[in-house]
């Protein structure tokens, strides 16, 4: 039986279990109140025991103290691992989670932090190059990752034993967006929080929707009603010149912000769009060029150009404090912005990012690209080993790692209300890559994800004469890592 669709329904049934009687009418409301604290209380404590109770179905394993190596890089370490006990639940979350696993199979497990990605990359293929089994699992940028697995550093992670991607705590999209033919050579799971860390959302200014008298957005969240044409509307109301110079600029008021480096390029996915889609057979289909990209660039250059609803420029940033003094009624922005707001006199709302129309089936987004994927490293000669410390991490990540991180850092601390809550369930569990996006490069001739803030840096939304320009380069690039696939498929 699937494991997933399994927790699933065990929790889904733990949530909606009658509650036990509070007692007949003469009963104080007191005790109805502390009846139901206790119930709820229950409930509580028997889904958590339900996470930690599922089966990781490792075996017992003793490595005699030998040290176990993961190549990382500073952007997104600090998300798997921390040096020492601080009492921030976050931090001892992820110290308790190494510390455990490293016990539990006598391993000594070292997080070796590289600069930057380019310097992981050079790091893992000059290792490989040299036959060095210093590290056994790589997790960085999952793009470089993605453009890494030209050079033959990873395994394939389906001929890795106890590695399981039916597991929860491997993100499915791992199957669906990122496996080739069954071959697998980076994943997607909880080694580390990045990938809920920068999965976009919108933060919504709930005080300034008052001030508008701008209709419940949860509402129209929740009657699958929240597209792009309402977000416009809900932007377009909002809009003070408050210096009066006549000039936009980040001290004047907004409907909405974003940074025109990275969160522009997200609505691709959000609108239902893909680079590349998966086929029956196991192989990816380009689905990049088409009518629907055409009339979704036209319309997010209008949106975010025309009229004075919306501010964007070329900068990383910038957005994210003019929501932070109140100047937007909403950003565009990683999950974890939420972090950085907690301590503010600022109501706000966590809302998924738009659907282009009420036909798309639901909300959709993405994790930035400098989030991780994991991998094994193609020279580690004990494989075994490394897939059982991959499992084990990625299975203590989701099921002590992430509660800590979502349900007690962003929940009840960069969250302002209940409602939020429940839509972070919703957000996170509709995260989604991209083949096309993942081993597209970060090059911008090849990295298509990267071109619709490449055309509004100049000044124009035609992306037709831009593809044309860059197609020859795009589809040469992916139709290598097609090669490679099946070079492998061959050769294996």
């Amino acid at each position: 039986m699937n494991t997933k669709r399994f927790l699933c329904a065990l929790l889904a049934a733990l949530m909606v279990a009658p509650l036990a009687s509070c007692g007949n009418a003469a009963e104080s409301t007191a005790d109805e109140t502390a009846d139901t604290t206790a119930v709820e209380t229950e409930k509580e404590t028997t889904e958590e025991e339900a996470r930690l109770a599922t089966p990781d179905d490792l075996p017992e394993a003793d490595y005699e103290g030998s040290d176990f190596t993961v190549l990382c890089y500073g952007h997104t370490s600090w998300l798997m691992d921390r040096e020492e006990l601080n009492g921030d639940v976050v931090n001892d979350a992820i110290y308790n989670r190494n510390r455990n696993v490293g016990e539990r199979f006598n391993t000594n497990i070292i997080y070796d932090v590289a600069g930057d990605y380019g310097t992981a990359s050079s790091t893992v293929r000059n290792a490989v190059a040299a036959g060095d089994d210093y590290y056994q699992l790589a997790a960085y940028h999952f793009i470089q990752m993605g453009a890494d697995l030209l050079t033959n550093v990873f395994m394939n992670l389906n001929d890795v034993p106890y590695i399981n991607f039916e597991k929860p705590w491997w993100n499915d999209t791992t199957v669906n967006d990122m496996t080739y033919k069954g071959v697998t050579f980076i994943g997607v799971g909880y080694i580390g929080l990045s990938n809920v860390n920068s999965a976009y959302c919108l933060f919504y200014n709930k005080g300034l929707a008052e001030e508008y008298s701008l209709p419940d957005v949860y509402q129209v969240v929740n009657e699958g009603k929240w597209t792009k044409d309402k977000m416009k509307e809900y932007a377009e109301v909002v809009h003070q010149d408050v210096n009066g110079d006549g000039i936009k600029d980040t001290g004047d008021r907004y409907g909405m912000a974003f940074d025109l480096n990275g969160a522009c390029d997200q609505f691709l996915w959000f609108f239902g769009k893909k680079i590349y889609t998966s086929q029956e057979d196991g192989t990816y289909k380009d689905t990049y060029y088409d009518e629907k990209l055409v009339d979704l660039v036209n319309w997010l250059y209008d949106f975010s150009f025309n009229g004075n609803h919306t501010y964007t420029e070329a900068s990383w940033g910038v957005a994210y404090p003019m929501f932070s003094q109140g100047n937007t009624l909403m950003v565009v922005q990683g999950i974890g912005g939420g972090l950085s707001y907690r301590d503010l006199d600022l109501d706000y709302a966590i809302i998924p990012a738009p659907k282009w129309d009420e036909t798309q089936e639901k909300y959709i987004t993405v994790s930035d690209g400098s989030s991780e994927a994991v991998a094994v490293v193609t020279t580690v000669q004990d494989v075994e080993r490394a897939g059982i410390i991959a499992e084990a991490l990625s299975a203590e990540g989701w099921k002590t790692m992430l509660p800590a991180f979502y349900d007690t850092a962003l929940k009840y601390k960069g969250t302002r209300d209940e409602e939020s809550v429940k839509i972070l369930d919703m957000i996170v569990e509709n995260v989604i890559f991209d083949f096309g996006y993942v081993f597209g490069g970060t090059s911008s001739s090849t990295g298509a994800g990267f071109w619709i803030h490449k055309i509004f840096q100049t000044g124009s939304p035609d992306i037709t004469s831009f593809y044309e320009s860059r197609r020859q380069a795009f589809e040469d690039n992916l139709n290598k890592v097609i090669v490679a696939y099946e070079d492998y498929l061959e050769n294996n």
